[in-house]
């Protein structure tokens, strides 16, 4: 088949062809475009984004008011932690409570006996989230605050702003002055708050403070008389082997002779010291004498001319006191064990045990090797003072590092360990002590910023500090290495 043969374009058909091409492709675009501006005025009016709609706000940006009350209104504030402020402090054998300028309680450390009061028996203190906003308040009967807390070996117990005593923890003895014995309280859901049983004491009763021991418990009245429950045989007792439980023990020294101070031993009206009770460990520095009667013939301890009592303690095996012009005398030590003496004399002989020769005027008060005062001493498993101007100097048993020197060497019952040669405990840099308070293995104190260090024995975090490791027993874990306590609340 013969090719069809095209003739060659000419230039103005060429031209026309393109013109031609040209509005078409306007056309098409034009069409395009047409289409485009519905299918977005489509979407500009679709239920989905009005035409009026605002743009969204930026992110975190403040809400825009709309005129409607019921919207306005202001955001609800939500609560922060906030560290609170420590009014004091005591220490248990394996537990810490602290009570707050506001009158609240928190507990921690050792629960086996529900000493923290909180319903259960989980200790407290070991893990970080038992610390700050994970430790709550102790519930205290509605509307109630304490005035003032105190501590024994595994109970606590507050004197509450209505002046009652309310007290939780270990009660095999009746300690806890409920008219219950061995029914622990505090360990079990429903036993705190308005359920808090309160001591039993004579109407009328005004108490002053509290002595929470071993295994019994009394309350100081107005008047100078202790009314004590729990088993009264050691010290702060009367001899007999005897449960208290379900009405006080009351005790007082004659005329004259009213009890202003109750820690072990007790501190007459005339600054005179008496400790009674049955004296097995001979520390009761009265000599040889196996019992002594609470009464107006109760002897005072010897202690020389110008010395006048203001506060008297146990120092683990010995007993202590502290003059009003700033000066501590200590005595006794275990007599029947080799254990330190505790009475800070640099020797291990027991004083004031087989007479009174040693006591008196031949008693030195403890050289701290300094002139100034002493403004407090601790009771407790081991000794404590308080120095003016904040300091703090601590002496005895040191297993744990509860002198917080970072060691475990023990101080006090050898030539040489007092004086220039006991160190100060390191708190931190430009920290001083407001408070000093000693437990069976531990030691905590209120700085002059109203928190809390503490150190020695960790085993049931009655540190609080989140875990389970003693501080002050290795070099390095004082002074600003030492964290505070986290007590904090949501406010």
């Amino acid at each position: 088949m013969k090719p069809i043969a095209l003739a060659p374009s000419s230039p103005s058909l060429s031209r026309s062809r393109h013109r031609r091409l040209a509005h078409v492709a306007l056309a098409l675009v034009a069409a395009a475009v047409s289409v485009t501006v519905v299918a977005c005025s489509a979407d500009a009016t679709s239920p989905t984004a009005p035409p009026s709609a605002d743009p969204p706000p930026a992110p975190n940006a403040p809400p825009v008011a709309t005129g409607d009350a019921s919207t306005d209104a202001a955001p609800t504030k939500q609560p922060t932690p906030v560290t609170v402020a420590v009014a004091d402090l005591t220490l248990g054998a394996h537990h810490s409570c602290a009570l707050t300028s506001d009158g609240k309680v928190f507990c921690w450390g050792a629960n086996a006996s529900g000493q923290l009061g909180y319903g259960d028996k989980r200790a407290r203190g070991a893990a970080a989230m038992d610390m700050g906003i994970g430790l709550a308040p102790v519930a205290l009967p509605a509307g109630r605050t304490a005035k003032a807390i105190q501590a024994g070996s595994d109970r606590t117990c507050a004197l509450l702003d209505d002046g009652s005593v309310r007290c939780w923890g270990d009660n095999d003895y009746g300690e806890l002055g409920t008219g219950a014995v061995a029914s622990s309280i505090g360990g079990a859901a429903g036993q705190m708050g308005d359920k808090l049983v309160p001591m039993n004491l004579p109407a009328g009763v005004t108490v002053t403070a509290l002595d929470v021991g071993g295994s019994s418990t009394c309350a100081l009245a107005s008047d100078g008389t202790a009314y004590c429950f729990g088993l009264l045989y050691y010290g702060t007792g009367i001899g007999q082997n005897t449960d208290y439980g379900t009405s006080p023990y009351a005790i007082s020294f004659g005329a004259g002779r009213k009890l202003v101070q109750i820690s072990g031993c007790g501190v007459l009206e005339t600054s005179k010291v008496v400790c009674w009770g049955k004296n097995v460990l001979k520390n009761d520095g009265v000599g040889n004498i196996e019992f002594i009667g609470a009464g107006s013939g109760t002897p005072t301890v010897p202690l020389g001319v110008g010395f006048d009592a203001k506060k008297a303690v146990n120092v683990g095996n010995a007993r202590c006191a502290l003059s009003t012009d700033g000066r501590v005398k200590c005595w006794g030590g275990n007599y029947f064990t080799y254990e330190p003496k505790d009475h800070g004399l640099g020797h291990d002989n027991v004083v004031g045990a087989t007479s009174t020769a040693d006591m008196g005027d031949a008693l030195p008060a403890l050289d701290f090797g300094t002139s100034k005062k002493v403004l407090d001493v601790a009771n407790g498993g081991h000794g404590c003072v308080l120095l003016e101007g904040g300091t703090v100097k601590c002496w005895g048993a040191n297993l744990h590092g509860e002198l917080g020197l970072g060691d475990n060497v023990h101080r006090g019952s050898k030539p040489g360990e007092m004086g220039t040669a006991l160190p100060a405990v390191a708190v931190g840099t430009g920290r001083t002590v407001k408070r000093i308070v000693v437990g069976e293995s531990h030691t905590c104190a209120i700085l002059d910023d109203d928190r809390v260090k503490c150190w020695g024995a960790n085993a049931d975090g009655q540190l609080g500090l989140g875990d389970a490791v003693d501080r002050g027993v290795l070099p390095g874990t004082m002074g600003d290495a030492l964290p505070y306590v986290d007590l904090r609340e949501l406010r």
